[in-house]
């Protein structure tokens, strides 16, 4: 009768061990990690920039801090697509879209961030637009030719 229970003990211990084991296997997330290194313009390291990390299907965010030599890592991000934001005090926001994380996929992703003032002059001269206009006049064996740009 004793063996019979420990026979019995046996089995369902084994089978204990199997279905937690598959349980666990089941529970494993395919995950990866996004890092880099955040940049001044002259390659100084920028630390204590926040890095935002948001899955853009379903909307999960994590954040980190640059560390003092400007590094940073996001790791155990479920896979997925994602979009990256970087802002750091005086200097413009970046933000990166099109991140496609698969398992076991590291993203190294490093950024020179503007100064605000130098990203304040790149968008006035983009948005700036250039009109000239060249007129000529004769008059009697006169030229007189006159530009105006605006």
């Amino acid at each position: 009768m004793t063996r019979r229970i420990a026979g019995t003990a046996l089995a369902f211990l084994v089978l204990l061990l199997a279905t937690g084991t598959v349980q666990l296997r089941g529970q494993a997330v395919a995950s990866a990690q996004i890092s880099g290194l955040v940049a001044d313009p002259s390659g100084a390291a920028v630390p204590s920039a926040k890095l935002t990390a948001t899955q853009t299907e379903t909307g999960l965010v994590r954040t980190t801090l640059s560390g003092p030599d400007g590094t940073y890592v996001l790791p155990g991000l479920p896979v997925g697509p994602y979009k990256l934001d970087v802002q750091a005090s005086g200097f413009e926001t970046y933000v990166q879209t099109g991140i496609h994380l698969e398992v076991s996929n590291n993203v190294t992703i490093n950024r020179e961030l503007l100064l605000v003032k130098r990203a304040e002059k790149r968008r006035k001269r983009e948005n700036t637009s250039s009109v000239s206009r060249r007129v000529m006049v004769k008059a009697r064996g006169l030229s007189l030719n006159i530009e105006e740009s605006t």
